[in-house]
């Protein structure tokens, strides 16, 4: 019965000091709560613009992490449906050598509302 859901990585973002410290799953859909939980990171070059977002039809599924002063880096992995209610978000987390300064790790996948609306979206980690 699992079925695997498209996604794409949203880039370009931060978690606002607005999100909680502790692990924390989010679930974005709409602009406004966008604006109040994340903040937009543009950087030069190419792909340096945020992700757009169709709030209209897309959902941001966000992981946020407790501040570190291991830089950290979360990668999503997969997006499956495991029951008729139930959405798992996986991904794996890479952490290197203690630094001089703090950061939050965070990472965010772009779905389609159509595929989690109504649906408890679950977690599953993996550290490497």
């Amino acid at each position: 019965m699992p079925r695997q859901i498209p996604f794409k990585t949203g880039n370009n973002y931060f978690a606002k000091k607005s999100a909680t410290t502790d692990r924390q799953l989010l679930i974005i859909g709409t602009r406004n709560q966008c604006d109040s939980l994340l903040g937009a990171a543009a950087v030069m070059g190419r792909g340096g613009q945020p992700t757009d977002i169709d709030f209209s039809k897309q959902t941001i599924i966000g992981i946020v992490m407790p501040d570190t002063d291991q830089p950290t880096e979360i990668t999503p992995t997969s997006l499956t449906q495991t029951s008729a209610d139930t959405v798992t978000v996986a991904f794996s987390t890479t952490r290197h050598e203690p630094s001089s300064y703090t950061m939050r790790p965070f990472a965010m996948i772009v779905v389609q509302k159509k595929d989690i609306d109504g649906k408890t979206i679950t977690l599953q980690e993996t550290t490497k």
